[in-house]
């Protein structure tokens, strides 16, 4: 329940603190739900880790033992790498659909017509 109020509080000293016990391995079961409201807090507020903490949590998810940590982890730094809004409507404006591929040649027709001779 502490860690659901923490997460809801904006700042950058929250994600630090959450960076903090996901990374504590002494913390155990609490790692996981620390992790889980770090990446909604990153969703919402957006990354405000300094880079030691995040080199660190993508350290943490090579190192982890625990699956659901891992997972957890691996949207941490998934969110770390997301582009801005900016970078994702430029991606979208430069985006070019490959041409069509031509239509398919009439095997079909052919071969019926070289048995009908």
């Amino acid at each position: 329940m502490a860690l659901e109020t923490l997460g809801r509080l904006p700042g950058s000293e929250v994600q630090h603190r959450l960076a903090g016990l996901v990374l504590d391995e002494s913390r155990g079961k609490l790692r996981v739900p620390a992790a889980r409201e770090l990446s909604r807090h990153v969703q919402k507020y957006g990354l405000l880790l300094d880079r030691k903490y995040a080199a660190d949590l993508k350290a943490g998810y090579q190192t982890a033992a625990d699956p659901t940590l891992k997972g957890e982890l691996a949207v941490i730094t998934g969110l770390m790498r997301a582009p801005t809004p900016q970078q994702t409507g430029l991606q979208l404006y430069q985006f070019r659909p490959d041409v069509p591929a031509p239509p398919p040649e009439k095997k079909e027709k052919d071969v019926k017509e070289k048995e009908a001779k």
